[in-house]
């Protein structure tokens, strides 16, 4: 469906969907991952990483879910930061509801534990990791930042998911986006 340009946005999930060319019934992608980042700015003491993996039907109907719920409360992009803080969208005389904030939380918890298959994050103490990666040199094997590293974690985490998951029966094919 097409739309004028100025009523058009810009959606990451269809991108990749299209660049790839997956259909919900391809089995050359049986799972996709999704990571996401918080403390990666100076100022934070803690780098974090978090990633859930599900399949393409799945993704695609957390779209549908999450934008249903958008919709509904109108808080445009949701950023975990941004909503405890009361900050950006958040600070509005609206999101000082305690019913509306309780059930706007609920409701994207509801999707994302019916929608991802499995959720991983890792957390990197950022004076640690420089303790000892940065001094130690070993920035080459690690990751070159902490969240880099932190993304390493879960990438290895869904690894090991996926092989004491897996059978021999199913497909070792796995797409990480």
């Amino acid at each position: 469906m097409s739309c004028p340009k100025s009523q058009c946005w810009y959606d990451g999930f269809d991108h990749f969907v299209a660049s790839v060319n997956l259909d919900q019934r391809d089995l050359v992608a049986m799972f996709t991952l999704y990571c996401d980042d918080s403390g990666t700015h100076a100022q934070s003491d803690v780098a974090v990483a978090a990633c859930y993996v599900s399949t393409v039907e799945q993704w695609t109907q957390f779209k549908r879910n999450w934008d249903e719920a958008n919709k509904r409360e109108n808080f445009g992009v949701f950023h975990m930061a941004d909503f405890v803080g009361r900050q950006q969208q958040f600070s509005s005389v609206e999101w000082s509801s305690r019913i509306k904030r309780d059930r706007t939380l609920g409701a994207l918890i509801n999707i994302i534990r019916t929608r991802a298959r499995i959720g991983f994050a890792t957390a990197v103490v950022k004076s640690a990791y420089d303790d000892v990666i940065v001094n130690g040199g070993l920035k080459e094997r690690f990751g070159e930042n902490h969240y880099a590293f932190a993304v390493r974690m879960c990438t290895a985490m869904v690894d090991r998911w996926r092989r004491n998951t897996a059978t021999k029966s199913q497909s070792n094919t796995f797409l990480i986006a």
